[in-house]
């Protein structure tokens, strides 16, 4: 091979990017072609591919090296934001976050009295309690009707006099102006018998409740010595039925008002309000009730359910089998006792509540059966049906 050719040779295999001459696979030039007279034309023409080929290496390996720390640099800073928010979410005292967190404390609080008064309920539950309370309304009224001269006649057994001697001087009465007037009292009873039938039966609600409630406080004021928890009970049954939207549901008023097709209203807040009256009113008298018996030693010692039913005043039913029983009488003493000192905190969960309301069954039904006070037991059973919050009966 000519001299010549061996040098093309040598260039085209240098000018192959990334090649280095030094390296080529070429065959081993004799001792001819490498001879001191070759012009030095060769190295200069090599040297512009080795540098391109030498840049090229040299850019792809710092742009492979500087993507390592551009992730690196990134990973890096995103640390210490993550960091940084950790301390956000605990509140300084006297800062606006703690000051955000009173008052959405407050605004919760303030939601839940809110829904608690005011949401609107339906009348079904009222409705019931309504023909229940004016049906004993009306029984209460016809057992005074056997002695009413007796009673409130101005000679009768219960004087005014005997009401002011008991401190009860601002107890309002509409009997109070009838008492001289045998015939007039008896007239006006009877209206009152009438006006508790209307209020049973849901005729102009809204005004036969108001006529009602005012009758039966009336003769609970005027029966000051011989009234009991019947009387008490029905009055505030009735001022609260006055109060809530009792005729809109199981009424005549809301029978008419479907022929007329104007639909009487349904969820009302002033429904609600009257079952959360009776609702907290019912808690007041169980837990007074259960201080008062607190103070005596038959609930202490367990004998005070064994007392009762073996009393043959109040006895309807033979009870006495129960003496052979102490520690089951025991038993119930106490349970009855603490029943009715916690029914204010434990009918209000939904957990405890179906527990409360049964064993007010049991201890009303009780009283009734065994003492003879069905009366008093039917009209606190009554007053607890203000508990039952079923869906169904709670929203239309």
């Amino acid at each position: 091979m000519s001299k010549k050719k061996k040098r093309r040779a040598v260039h085209g295999l240098g000018s192959i990017p990334g090649m280095i001459p030094d390296q080529q696979p070429v065959e081993q030039p004799t001792s001819q072609v490498v001879q001191p007279s070759t012009p030095p034309s060769s190295p200069p023409a090599k040297q512009p591919v080795t540098a391109a080929t030498t840049a090229q290496a040299t850019t792809a390996q710092a742009t492979t090296t500087s993507a390592r720390p551009a992730k690196q640099q990134a990973t890096a800073a995103r640390k210490p934001v993550a960091k940084s928010t950790t301390p956000v979410t605990r509140p300084s005292l006297g800062g606006q976050d703690d000051l955000k967190m009173r008052q959405n404390y407050f605004a919760r609080w303030f939601d839940a009295v809110n829904d608690f008064w005011f949401a609107p309920r339906s009348p079904k539950i009222l409705g019931v309690i309504r023909i229940l309370t004016g049906l004993l309304l009306l029984y209460s009224l016809a057992v005074w009707t056997i002695e009413l001269s007796t009673f409130f006649a101005a000679d009768g057994l219960l004087p005014q006099s005997y009401r002011q001697a008991n401190g009860m001087y601002f107890a309002w009465s509409h009997l109070d102006w009838l008492a001289s007037s045998p015939t007039m009292l008896l007239v006006t009873h009877c209206v009152g018998m009438l006006i508790a039938v209307l209020f049973a039966a849901g005729i102009q609600t809204r005004v036969t409740s108001v006529l009602a409630a005012l009758i039966a406080i009336g003769y609970c004021n005027r029966s000051i010595g011989a009234d009991f928890g019947l009387d008490q009970i029905l009055a505030f049954l009735c001022m609260y039925c006055a109060i809530g939207n009792a005729g809109g549901a199981y009424s005549v008023d809301r029978m008419l008002a479907f022929g007329k097709s104007v639909p009487a209203p349904l969820a009302s807040t002033t429904t609600n309000i009257a079952i959360r009256l009776i609702q907290i009113h019912l808690c007041i008298v169980y837990f007074f009730a259960a201080v008062g018996k607190l103070q005596g030693t038959s609930w202490w010692s367990g004998e005070a359910v064994w007392l009762a039913m073996a009393s043959y005043e109040y006895q309807q039913i033979d009870m006495t089998w129960l003496a052979n029983y102490l520690p089951l009488v025991s038993a119930m003493t106490l349970v009855s006792l603490f029943w009715e000192l916690f029914y204010p905190a434990l009918v209000w969960p939904r957990l405890t509540r179906p527990i409360m309301l049964l064993v007010a069954v049991f201890v009303h039904l009780g009283i009734g059966l065994c003492m003879g006070m069905v009366e008093f037991g039917l009209v606190m059973l009554v007053a607890n049906l203000a508990f039952l919050e079923r869906p169904s009966l709670v929203q239309e």
